[in-house]
């Protein structure tokens, strides 16, 4: 249990640092907003399994999301990722840290012409 405590704290933290560092949310304020939305998000789909039986068309609602992002989100956020690298950072400096990491891949063997 405490195992779990700890992933999710540290998965939330990731949320929190955003809302510090680019909305100059306060540590509290930040880590309450994001507990707010977890919370409005995922207790619909906690009692898709529960006495309430939650149900689109005889399918829970945590089976239509759990699809939902497991065959299209997680492809459209790595677009929308890809897209977001290509705009906002500078092209060179892009250009040069993939060479680098190409060059590294070389030298350890991992690529061959």
């Amino acid at each position: 249990m405490l195992s779990g405590i700890t992933s999710s704290i540290g998965m939330l933290r990731i949320h929190v640092s955003v809302l510090e560092e680019n909305f100059w949310f306060s540590r509290s304020k930040a880590s309450g907003l994001v507990v707010i939305i977890s919370t409005v998000i995922g207790f619909p789909l906690a009692l898709s399994y529960n006495s309430i039986n939650l149900n689109i068309s005889s399918i829970p609602l945590f089976d239509i999301f759990d699809t939902l992002i497991s065959e299209f989100g997680l492809t459209i956020s790595a677009t929308l990722f890809i897209i977001v690298i290509l705009w906002f950072m500078n092209r060179k400096k892009l250009w040069n840290r993939l060479t680098c990491i190409v060059k590294l891949l070389f030298q350890h063997g991992y690529l061959k012409w």
